[in-house]
């Protein structure tokens, strides 16, 4: 059964500077984030890197626009994150312009933010901020809720396994292949729900054969099935679990899957990563194409529950 999101509260504008972090599970740097607030609550939020003005603005913001379409309603919030605040507030202008509007714009240094009105910094000398003194922040780890300090560290356990392990796992994975060459398709199936169900971590074995199971497309249905909003923070760990053991003929399918139990889950930015895995993998694969088509027309999560 997974544990109910937890609801945390803020109040001041350094609370609403904290939120993307525990939001995105790493802290944004050189970032701009947009947030539509519906009262109280977060119902939809983005990041993009601080250089977005240089990328292709059908690519970068139409997405954000039709997300905001999609959420109905709401306040349109974008915040800013970087050293040179000058250069912070400059892109979060840009951005609150290109979105039509946006009730408040703040940026921050991560030691003092403002708030941006008509294009200027106000006040002239900033109001105190760091992130570990803010209530957002204190009740995240009340809740257990980790913050990773980057991106990259954020995205690490997603990543493929170290160059110098995968002779190794290539090695066990033909080792499994061998022994389920006499396995019917019920015990496979078995075996995908006892892994799957696990409430303790994988073993280096196990891992590796939930990635092998997932060579089998009807398999990777089963997963599918059962893969929605509600059980993703379930099913992810032992996914993640088996990206560190996968050999080459399953690798595609174990990060397809993974893509998806992250978007789910809420987790972007591990979902843009392993998305970009996919492409180079398998770029026709199917689940990066429908996880394309989501992205592309700013649909949430939720939506795949109903299918």
């Amino acid at each position: 059964m997974s544990t109910p999101t937890p609801v945390l509260r803020g109040s001041t504008y350094a609370d609403l500077l904290a939120i993307p972090s525990v939001l995105l599970g790493f802290h944004p740097r050189e970032s701009c984030v947009v947030m539509g607030m519906r009262g109280s609550r977060v119902a939809f939020s983005a990041r993009l890197d601080l250089d977005w003005p240089l990328h292709r603005l059908d690519q970068v913001v139409d997405p954000i626009l039709r997300a905001l379409d999609n959420v109905g309603t709401c306040d349109v919030i974008v915040l800013g994150y970087g050293n040179d605040v000058e250069v912070v507030a400059e892109s979060a202008d840009r951005l609150a312009e290109v979105l039509g509007g946006a009730r408040d714009v703040v940026v921050t240094d991560d030691r003092r933010y403002w708030l941006l009105a008509d294009g200027e910094l106000e006040p002239p000398g900033g109001h105190p901020y760091a992130f570990t003194d803010c209530g957002i922040a204190a009740q995240a780890v009340y809740n257990g809720i980790a913050v990773q300090e980057s991106r990259e560290a954020a995205v690490a356990a997603v990543r493929p396994p170290a160059t110098d392990r995968m002779p190794g796992i290539e090695e066990q994975a033909a080792e499994l292949a061998t022994d389920l060459v006499d396995w019917t398709p019920q015990q496979e199936l078995e075996a995908l729900d006892a892994l799957l169900s696990r409430a303790a971590p994988l073993g280096p074995r196990e891992a590796a054969l939930l990635g092998l199971l997932l060579r089998r497309e009807e398999l990777v249905a089963e997963i599918l099935v059962r893969l929605d909003t509600t059980t993703a923070a379930d099913i992810l760990p032992h996914l993640v679990e088996a990206r560190q053991w996968t050999g080459s003929s399953s690798e595609a399918n174990v990060v397809g899957v993974l893509a998806l139990a992250c978007w789910l889950d809420g987790r972007g930015a591990q979902t843009n990563d392993c998305m970009d895995q996919l492409a180079l993998l398998e770029p026709h694969h199917s689940l990066l194409l429908v996880l394309q088509r989501f992205q592309e027309g700013g649909l949430p999560p939720s939506l795949w529950d109903l299918d």
